[in-house]
């Protein structure tokens, strides 16, 4: 089973250094690069109407981003990247 490195695509200044290392490091072990982005749930009872959309626009943003990230990551590594969104507390 090939190995994952797992990067963490946030909005932090050390994303961009994290996601070339991994992906130097999955290039020469013959891995893959994982990419993880963790979206926040909404919890606002005021916009419970919408917030199926909400949490919708949510995901399609995190998924618009990662694809755009992947594109980087198997330049760079050789292989597609594994996606991965989930929800939950980003602090």
């Amino acid at each position: 089973m090939p190995r994952k490195f797992l990067v963490v695509a946030d909005d932090t200044p050390e994303f961009p250094t994290a996601l070339a290392f991994a992906a130097r490091r999955a290039r020469a072990t013959g891995g893959r690069v994982a990419l993880l982005r963790v979206i926040s749930p909404t919890h606002d009872e005021h916009w419970s109407g919408v917030r199926e959309e909400i949490e919708r626009q949510l995901r399609a943003e995190a998924e618009a981003l990662l694809r755009r990230f992947a594109e980087e990551a198997e330049a760079r590594s050789g292989a597609q990247p594994v996606l991965l969104i989930e929800s939950g507390d980003t602090q």
